[in-house]
């Protein structure tokens, strides 16, 4: 009996100091089919600090920049952090990016993901939203 009390309290203890010290994330993948591209795909991952994005299309023979901006709501709803539209070079297929030290107070990110610029295609854009 005393080992099977000590098994559930040194058990109790480990799940407790995991769940003290993890941090909770949350994501986001939208895409779209695009006339040039093949498939936009938008993902968005947030943590209570950072929002990271990928932003990546099946081809890019037409040579166009991929994109990515955000905007950062309170839970009211008001937007306290922006990130303005930030482009990758020309002709490639993946973009990385994050914003990084989210404000107190954040509740949501809303990012807009896009491929445009491009010699014969028009522009695309994916929309994604985490809460935090």
């Amino acid at each position: 009996m005393k080992f099977s009390k000590k098994v559930i309290v040194v058990g109790a203890a480990a799940m407790l100091s995991v769940s003290l010290f993890s941090v909770s994330a949350f994501a986001d993948v939208k895409t779209r089919s695009t006339n040039g591209y093949g498939i936009l795909k938008g993902t968005l991952t947030s943590t209570a600090y950072t929002a990271s994005f990928i932003t990546n299309v099946t081809s890019n023979n037409d040579q166009a920049y991929l994109s990515y901006s955000s905007s950062v709501q309170n839970s009211s709803g008001a937007t306290i952090a922006t990130k303005p539209q930030t482009n990758s070079s020309r002709g490639i297929t993946t973009f990385y990016g994050s914003h990084v030290g989210l404000p107190a107070g954040s509740y949501a990110v809303n990012g807009t993901h896009g491929v445009q610029g491009g010699n014969t295609y028009g522009a695309y854009a994916v929309y994604t939203y985490v809460r935090i």
